[in-house]
Protein backbone atom coordinates (compact mmCIF):
# COMPACT_ATOMS: atom_id res chain seq x y z
CA UNK A 1 0.00 0.00 0.00
CA UNK A 2 1.04 3.35 -1.08
CA UNK A 3 0.46 6.36 0.98
CA UNK A 4 1.19 9.97 -0.83
CA UNK A 5 0.43 13.40 0.40
CA UNK A 6 -0.81 16.49 -1.80
CA UNK A 7 -0.30 19.87 -0.64
CA UNK A 8 -3.58 21.56 -1.07
CA UNK A 9 -4.66 23.92 -3.63
CA UNK A 10 -6.83 26.91 -2.78
CA UNK A 11 -9.83 25.77 -4.42
CA UNK A 12 -10.01 22.37 -2.95
CA UNK A 13 -9.64 20.87 -6.34
CA UNK A 14 -7.04 18.15 -6.44
CA UNK A 15 -3.71 19.63 -5.81
CA UNK A 16 -1.17 20.09 -8.47
CA UNK A 17 1.95 20.35 -5.63
CA UNK A 18 3.44 17.40 -3.76
CA UNK A 19 4.39 17.94 0.04
CA UNK A 20 7.59 18.33 0.90
CA UNK A 21 7.20 15.16 3.04
CA UNK A 22 6.75 12.92 -0.23
CA UNK A 23 8.67 10.46 -0.18
CA UNK A 24 11.68 10.66 -3.09
CA UNK A 25 11.16 7.61 -5.36
CA UNK A 26 14.45 5.94 -6.74
CA UNK A 27 14.79 4.54 -10.57
CA UNK A 28 17.09 1.77 -11.11
CA UNK A 29 18.12 1.74 -14.48
CA UNK A 30 19.74 -2.17 -15.70
CA UNK A 31 21.55 -2.16 -19.15
CA UNK A 32 23.63 -4.78 -20.48
CA UNK A 33 24.03 -5.32 -24.05
CA UNK A 34 26.54 -8.41 -24.25
CA UNK A 35 29.47 -9.49 -26.58
CA UNK A 36 27.90 -11.00 -30.01
CA UNK A 37 24.80 -9.35 -29.72
CA UNK A 38 23.88 -6.53 -31.54
CA UNK A 39 24.70 -3.22 -30.54
CA UNK A 40 22.34 -1.09 -28.18
CA UNK A 41 22.73 2.88 -28.31
CA UNK A 42 22.17 2.39 -24.10
CA UNK A 43 24.37 5.68 -23.39
CA UNK A 44 21.85 7.43 -24.95
CA UNK A 45 18.65 6.26 -23.46
CA UNK A 46 19.95 6.61 -20.14
CA UNK A 47 20.93 10.25 -20.61
CA UNK A 48 17.63 11.06 -22.22
CA UNK A 49 15.49 9.50 -18.59
CA UNK A 50 18.14 11.49 -16.82
CA UNK A 51 17.33 15.00 -18.81
CA UNK A 52 13.64 14.40 -18.87
CA UNK A 53 14.04 14.24 -15.06
CA UNK A 54 16.03 17.05 -14.57
CA UNK A 55 14.35 19.78 -16.06
CA UNK A 56 10.59 18.31 -14.98
CA UNK A 57 8.97 19.73 -12.63
CA UNK A 58 9.23 17.52 -10.10
CA UNK A 59 13.13 16.72 -10.41
CA UNK A 60 13.52 16.41 -6.44
CA UNK A 61 11.52 13.73 -6.23
CA UNK A 62 13.51 10.76 -8.00
CA UNK A 63 16.94 9.62 -7.90
CA UNK A 64 18.69 7.70 -10.06
CA UNK A 65 20.98 4.55 -10.44
CA UNK A 66 22.42 3.23 -13.00
CA UNK A 67 23.96 -0.33 -13.35
CA UNK A 68 25.81 -1.43 -16.54
CA UNK A 69 26.74 -4.46 -18.04
CA UNK A 70 24.37 -6.39 -16.01
CA UNK A 71 24.56 -10.30 -15.23
CA UNK A 72 22.00 -12.02 -12.94
CA UNK A 73 23.70 -11.43 -9.31
CA UNK A 74 24.54 -7.67 -10.05
CA UNK A 75 20.85 -7.24 -10.97
CA UNK A 76 19.66 -9.11 -7.18
CA UNK A 77 22.18 -6.90 -5.41
CA UNK A 78 20.99 -3.80 -7.33
CA UNK A 79 17.54 -4.42 -6.29
CA UNK A 80 18.66 -5.15 -2.44
CA UNK A 81 20.77 -2.40 -2.21
CA UNK A 82 18.75 0.65 -3.12
CA UNK A 83 15.45 -1.00 -3.11
CA UNK A 84 13.88 1.08 -6.25
CA UNK A 85 10.30 2.17 -6.81
CA UNK A 86 10.74 2.15 -10.73
CA UNK A 87 13.11 -0.48 -12.51
CA UNK A 88 14.00 0.14 -15.89
CA UNK A 89 15.77 -2.48 -18.05
CA UNK A 90 17.66 -2.03 -20.94
CA UNK A 91 18.89 -4.19 -23.42
CA UNK A 92 17.99 -7.16 -25.57
CA UNK A 93 14.96 -9.83 -25.01
CA UNK A 94 13.61 -13.23 -25.63
CA UNK A 95 10.19 -15.04 -25.91
CA UNK A 96 11.61 -16.48 -22.92
CA UNK A 97 13.57 -14.27 -20.43
CA UNK A 98 16.41 -11.10 -21.00
CA UNK A 99 19.62 -11.58 -22.42
CA UNK A 100 22.00 -10.50 -19.56
CA UNK A 101 26.21 -10.92 -19.21
CA UNK A 102 28.13 -13.43 -17.49
CA UNK A 103 31.62 -12.96 -15.84
CA UNK A 104 33.04 -12.77 -19.47
CA UNK A 105 30.11 -10.33 -21.35
CA UNK A 106 28.70 -13.07 -23.32
CA UNK A 107 25.17 -13.40 -23.21
CA UNK A 108 23.10 -15.66 -20.95
CA UNK A 109 19.34 -15.80 -20.51
CA UNK A 110 17.72 -14.47 -17.17
CA UNK A 111 14.57 -17.15 -17.67
CA UNK A 112 10.99 -15.52 -17.35
CA UNK A 113 10.46 -17.59 -14.25
CA UNK A 114 13.08 -16.90 -12.38
CA UNK A 115 12.87 -13.16 -12.62
CA UNK A 116 9.56 -12.69 -12.27
CA UNK A 117 10.16 -14.36 -8.96
CA UNK A 118 12.73 -12.43 -8.03
CA UNK A 119 10.84 -9.28 -8.66
CA UNK A 120 7.83 -11.01 -6.34
CA UNK A 121 10.07 -10.90 -3.07
CA UNK A 122 10.97 -6.74 -3.83
CA UNK A 123 6.79 -6.27 -4.87
CA UNK A 124 6.58 -4.20 -1.57
CA UNK A 125 8.74 -1.48 -2.94
CA UNK A 126 8.75 -1.59 -6.62
CA UNK A 127 5.56 0.19 -8.40
CA UNK A 128 6.74 -0.02 -11.72
CA UNK A 129 8.78 -2.35 -13.96
CA UNK A 130 10.04 -1.08 -17.96
CA UNK A 131 11.05 -3.62 -19.81
CA UNK A 132 12.48 -1.84 -23.04
CA UNK A 133 13.56 -4.62 -24.84
CA UNK A 134 12.08 -6.78 -27.92
CA UNK A 135 9.94 -9.64 -27.19
CA UNK A 136 9.09 -8.87 -23.15
CA UNK A 137 5.46 -9.01 -23.05
CA UNK A 138 5.40 -12.51 -22.14
CA UNK A 139 7.94 -11.80 -19.37
CA UNK A 140 5.69 -9.12 -18.31
CA UNK A 141 2.43 -10.86 -18.31
CA UNK A 142 4.53 -12.96 -15.93
CA UNK A 143 5.85 -10.35 -13.51
CA UNK A 144 2.30 -8.60 -13.34
CA UNK A 145 1.51 -11.66 -11.14
CA UNK A 146 3.51 -9.27 -8.50
CA UNK A 147 4.12 -5.40 -9.33
CA UNK A 148 1.54 -2.99 -10.15
CA UNK A 149 2.30 -1.81 -13.17
CA UNK A 150 4.82 -3.51 -15.61
CA UNK A 151 6.17 -2.15 -19.11
CA UNK A 152 6.94 -4.24 -21.49
CA UNK A 153 7.48 -5.07 -25.98
CA UNK A 154 5.18 -6.75 -27.96
CA UNK A 155 7.81 -7.73 -30.85
CA UNK A 156 10.81 -6.67 -32.04
CA UNK A 157 11.48 -2.62 -31.43
CA UNK A 158 13.74 0.09 -33.38
CA UNK A 159 16.48 1.01 -31.01
CA UNK A 160 15.18 5.08 -31.80
CA UNK A 161 11.62 4.37 -31.18
CA UNK A 162 13.01 2.42 -27.30
CA UNK A 163 14.95 5.44 -26.69
CA UNK A 164 11.86 7.76 -27.62
CA UNK A 165 9.64 6.07 -25.84
CA UNK A 166 11.54 6.28 -22.32
CA UNK A 167 11.83 10.43 -23.04
CA UNK A 168 8.06 10.74 -23.20
CA UNK A 169 7.76 8.44 -20.26
CA UNK A 170 10.08 9.83 -17.94
CA UNK A 171 8.73 13.37 -19.30
CA UNK A 172 5.25 12.77 -18.12
CA UNK A 173 6.77 11.07 -15.01
CA UNK A 174 8.62 13.91 -14.08
CA UNK A 175 5.88 16.21 -14.24
CA UNK A 176 3.79 14.64 -11.51
CA UNK A 177 1.61 12.31 -14.14
CA UNK A 178 0.39 9.02 -13.43
CA UNK A 179 1.74 5.78 -14.47
CA UNK A 180 -0.67 4.94 -17.16
CA UNK A 181 -0.95 8.67 -18.61
CA UNK A 182 3.38 8.70 -18.88
CA UNK A 183 2.52 5.15 -21.00
CA UNK A 184 0.62 6.91 -22.95
CA UNK A 185 2.77 9.85 -23.37
CA UNK A 186 5.76 7.13 -24.10
CA UNK A 187 3.38 6.22 -27.03
CA UNK A 188 2.76 9.24 -28.59
CA UNK A 189 7.08 9.82 -28.36
CA UNK A 190 7.23 7.07 -30.78
CA UNK A 191 4.38 7.87 -32.85
CA UNK A 192 5.72 11.59 -33.48
CA UNK A 193 9.05 10.23 -34.47
CA UNK A 194 7.64 7.53 -36.79
CA UNK A 195 4.01 8.97 -37.50
CA UNK A 196 3.62 6.59 -40.56
CA UNK A 197 4.55 3.06 -38.60
CA UNK A 198 2.60 1.36 -35.85
CA UNK A 199 5.59 1.22 -33.78
CA UNK A 200 3.80 2.78 -30.87
CA UNK A 201 1.63 0.02 -30.71
CA UNK A 202 4.69 -2.43 -29.73
CA UNK A 203 4.96 -1.09 -25.89
CA UNK A 204 2.50 -2.93 -23.67
CA UNK A 205 1.19 -1.81 -20.25
CA UNK A 206 -0.02 -4.85 -17.71
CA UNK A 207 -1.59 -4.03 -14.54
CA UNK A 208 -1.48 -5.80 -11.57
CA UNK A 209 -5.38 -6.87 -10.51
CA UNK A 210 -7.49 -6.48 -7.80
CA UNK A 211 -5.67 -2.47 -7.32
CA UNK A 212 -7.87 0.75 -6.65
CA UNK A 213 -6.59 4.12 -6.43
CA UNK A 214 -8.32 6.42 -3.84
CA UNK A 215 -8.17 10.16 -2.45
CA UNK A 216 -8.73 10.78 1.52
CA UNK A 217 -8.39 13.73 3.52
CA UNK A 218 -7.91 14.20 6.96
CA UNK A 219 -11.02 16.13 8.72
CA UNK A 220 -8.61 17.70 11.31
CA UNK A 221 -5.88 18.96 9.42
CA UNK A 222 -7.33 19.03 5.53
CA UNK A 223 -4.33 17.23 4.05
CA UNK A 224 -4.90 15.23 1.19
CA UNK A 225 -3.99 11.96 0.24
CA UNK A 226 -3.74 9.41 -2.11
CA UNK A 227 -3.72 5.66 -1.76
CA UNK A 228 -2.99 2.50 -3.88
CA UNK A 229 -4.21 -0.53 -2.13
CA UNK A 230 -6.04 -3.98 -3.06
CA UNK A 231 -10.02 -3.66 -3.32
CA UNK A 232 -9.78 -7.20 -0.95
CA UNK A 233 -8.49 -4.97 1.91
CA UNK A 234 -10.66 -5.10 4.71
CA UNK A 235 -11.83 -1.73 6.26
CA UNK A 236 -10.34 -2.20 9.77
CA UNK A 237 -7.31 -3.22 8.47
CA UNK A 238 -6.68 -0.60 5.93
CA UNK A 239 -7.45 1.94 8.66
CA UNK A 240 -4.95 0.67 11.02
CA UNK A 241 -2.62 0.49 8.22
CA UNK A 242 -3.13 4.43 7.12
CA UNK A 243 -3.04 5.18 11.15
CA UNK A 244 0.04 3.25 11.91
CA UNK A 245 2.22 4.56 8.31
CA UNK A 246 0.60 8.42 8.98
CA UNK A 247 1.57 7.75 12.63
CA UNK A 248 -1.80 9.53 14.05
CA UNK A 249 -2.51 9.95 17.47
CA UNK A 250 -4.56 7.25 19.22
CA UNK A 251 -7.43 9.25 21.34
CA UNK A 252 -9.21 8.26 24.12
CA UNK A 253 -12.33 9.47 26.61
CA UNK A 254 -13.27 8.13 29.83
CA UNK A 255 -10.78 5.49 28.97
CA UNK A 256 -12.16 4.09 25.51
CA UNK A 257 -9.97 4.23 22.62
CA UNK A 258 -12.02 6.90 20.29
CA UNK A 259 -12.20 5.35 16.52
CA UNK A 260 -11.09 6.62 13.17
CA UNK A 261 -13.87 5.70 10.81
CA UNK A 262 -13.89 6.15 6.75
CA UNK A 263 -16.87 8.42 5.67
CA UNK A 264 -17.20 7.82 1.52
CA UNK A 265 -18.07 11.46 0.45
CA UNK A 266 -18.34 9.78 -2.96
CA UNK A 267 -21.44 7.68 -1.36
CA UNK A 268 -22.33 9.62 1.60
CA UNK A 269 -21.79 6.93 4.17
CA UNK A 270 -19.58 5.11 6.55
CA UNK A 271 -17.54 2.36 5.39
CA UNK A 272 -18.67 -1.06 7.17
CA UNK A 273 -15.68 -2.10 9.53
CA UNK A 274 -15.55 -5.92 8.90
CA UNK A 275 -16.45 -5.68 5.28
CA UNK A 276 -13.60 -5.12 2.08
CA UNK A 277 -13.65 -2.26 -0.16
CA UNK A 278 -15.47 -4.62 -2.67
CA UNK A 279 -18.11 -5.15 -0.57
CA UNK A 280 -18.34 -1.72 0.28
CA UNK A 281 -18.50 -1.16 -3.31
CA UNK A 282 -15.57 1.24 -3.43
CA UNK A 283 -15.22 2.34 -6.81
CA UNK A 284 -11.75 3.73 -8.55
CA UNK A 285 -11.01 7.10 -7.02
CA UNK A 286 -13.44 7.01 -4.98
CA UNK A 287 -13.38 10.11 -2.12
CA UNK A 288 -13.07 9.56 1.85
CA UNK A 289 -13.02 11.45 4.58
CA UNK A 290 -10.49 10.04 7.68
CA UNK A 291 -12.65 11.22 11.00
CA UNK A 292 -12.45 10.92 15.04
CA UNK A 293 -15.99 9.39 16.37
CA UNK A 294 -17.61 12.71 18.30
CA UNK A 295 -20.10 11.67 20.81
CA UNK A 296 -22.32 14.81 19.69
CA UNK A 297 -24.55 14.33 23.32
CA UNK A 298 -21.96 14.77 25.46
CA UNK A 299 -22.31 18.32 27.22
CA UNK A 300 -19.93 21.53 25.84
Amino acid sequence: MNIVKYKKNSKGNPPDEYDEMTPVKTILILAANPKKTSRLRLDEEVREIEKALRRSKYRNLFKIHSVWAVGHRDIRQALLEYEPTFVHFIGHGRENGLMVENEFGTAVRFSTKAFSELFKLCADHIECIILNACYTEPLSNAITKHIDYVIGMKMAIKDKASIEFAAGFYDALGAGRTVDDAFAFGRTAIMAQFPDLPDYLIPSLKKKTGLINLQFCMESTGDIYYIRTSSDSIISALKSRIINELELPINFENGKQIPYFLFSKTQDKIMEENKTLFENDVKENETFVFLIEVDETASS
